[in-house]
């Protein structure tokens, strides 16, 4: 995987995700350098289907502004994960 230790890729996930649809890619991003950000509607933790629990480091709203390199959001079981890639570092 490419280096990404100066990058921070933020994954957008709720109660109820698919506990590997999120673990999974942020450890893989993790592993290559980047820094993950875990957003959420609301602070605190949150619970995926098969009880992982998270912390959330911001909510959605407290993270306009924030310079990302990507976002991800794991979808809905049919779906697979959604990713965003920003070119150039992104500020709202």
């Amino acid at each position: 995987m490419t280096d990404l230790s100066t990058k921070t890729i933020a994954f957008i996930a709720t109660n109820d995700f698919e506990d590997s649809e999120l673990t999974s890619p942020a450890d893989a991003v993790r592993e290559a350098g980047a820094t993950v950000k875990i957003l959420a509607p609301e602070k605190g933790q949150i619970s995926g289907k098969k009880g992982t629990s998270i912390d959330v480091d911001a909510t959605t709203a407290e993270a306009r502004g924030e310079r990302l390199m990507a976002s991800c959001c794991p979808a809905a079981p049919a779906m697979r994960m959604r990713c965003v890639s920003m070119r150039q570092p992104w500020r709202s």
